[in-house]
């Protein structure tokens, strides 16, 4: 076992986070000596052991004492609070880090009885993430602003077998067949069932800018992409293209995420959205994507894209249109009209059909994809990979 203390500083910012082998039996008690600084712990059988304060770190929230914050000690923050509590990497030592994992027969965690299933989260697994709108700071730099369009959570209820999802599927498959409407279990203030073992529960603002929760029809929404959209894994989409190794336990950094390509493609997703799409949205009319990286044939500048540093030089808009895209949501929330959708666009979607011509066939071959949704960061030069497995 292992002692992990966080230490505060006197903002209650974090500073450092310790890391003591609990050899000496069970704690009773933890102090501090004020005038040593020297942290004291009292173990059963009231055999104190003295642990000195060490390096004094004076980059707050530098806790692992690399020099600077970022992903890794976002990472060690959040262990510190709940640790594992196995030998991840099977060489019989808890240890603060871990360069190789094995793959084990179950889970980790409040989940460590519950047998492993491949692809698949243990019930009880929970995410939460939020909707923001975009942050223009005063030298014009893009970032993420503090202000929450929605709160969107998910809770898994009820776990369910491969054979019982494939079941799901089947159902909702004969729904179309017979051309059904789809439904959804709602339960109130607990959320929604997507009937595939998760309950969503998701709140908006309102005309005010508050955050209410989200009404039937709203939290309909939420349930058509996490049930039975072809890309999931066990109806998530994010947590499995996070970036891989340490550096995915954290904000997410455009500026230090290359270009990564899904599982079983050679090149960058997003030159391959841009290739296929043939624009930079889903409508194909932002005009500011389609003159940075699109030559006048309509074909992408591949070598362009290619070149850039960072995900951040590719995708983020100009301060003129982030703003803009602000304006425009409010727009949507003054008119509380989410159900009609939740994009904001700048202008009238001129390649969408009002209607849909049942004669016209669905996509020529050379147009249907498979796709992993999945991304190989391996195939990066940014990111650094501290973990490997072990079949």
């Amino acid at each position: 076992r292992w002692i992990r203390l966080i230490q505060l500083d006197e903002n209650n910012n974090p500073v450092r986070i310790r890391t003591f082998e609990d050899s000496g039996g069970l704690i009773s008690d933890l102090a501090f000596d004020e005038a040593s600084g020297d942290m004291l712990v009292i173990f059963w059988n009231n055999s104190p052991v003295r642990y000195g304060p060490g390096k004094i770190v004076t980059c707050t929230g530098d806790l692992n004492e690399d020099g600077s914050v970022d992903g890794g000690d976002m990472g060690l923050l959040l262990s510190a609070w709940q640790t594992p509590g196995a030998d991840l990497n099977d060489d019989g030592v808890l240890t603060a880090k871990v360069n190789e994992v094995v793959r084990s027969e179950h889970y980790v965690g409040d989940a460590k009885e519950v047998p492993l299933h491949k692809m698949l989260y243990p019930e009880g697994t929970a995410f939460l993430h939020t909707v923001r709108y975009v942050n223009v700071n005063d030298e014009g730099d893009i970032s993420v602003s503090p202000r929450m369009k929605e709160v969107r959570y998910m809770v898994k209820k009820k776990f369910l077998t491969l054979g019982e999802l494939k079941g799901r599927y089947y159902l909702e498959r004969k729904e179309k067949h017979f051309e059904n409407l789809p439904y959804a279990n709602d339960f109130g203030h607990d959320g929604v069932s997507n009937k595939h073992g998760w309950t969503l529960l998701g709140f908006i603002e309102n005309e005010q800018g508050q955050l209410r929760q989200q009404n039937h029809e709203e939290q309909f929404f939420c349930t058509g992409c996490h049930k039975s959209v072809g890309a999931i894994i066990d109806e998530t989409f994010s947590f499995p293209r996070k970036v891989a190794g340490v550096n995915g336990w954290g904000y997410i950094d455009l500026k230090s995420m290359q270009d990564a390509p899904n599982v079983g493609e050679k090149q960058g997703e997003y030159l391959t959205y841009l290739q296929r799409v043939r624009g930079g949205d889903e409508f194909r009319q932002n005009q500011e994507m389609l003159t940075r990286w699109f030559k006048k044939d309509g074909s992408v500048d591949i070598e362009k894209v290619k070149s850039l540093p960072d995900i951040y030089s590719l995708i983020t808009p100009s301060k003129r249109r982030a703003l803009d895209l602000n304006k425009a949501y409010k727009t949507i929330v003054e008119e509380q009209s989410f159900i009609y959708g939740r994009d904001a666009t700048l202008g009238t979607a001129s390649n969408v059909l009002l209607e849909i011509d049942e004669e016209i066939p669905p996509l020529h071959p050379e147009h249907q994809h498979q796709w992993d949704i999945r991304l190989n960061w391996h195939k990066t030069s940014k990111v650094t990979l501290a973990n490997k497995v072990k079949r």
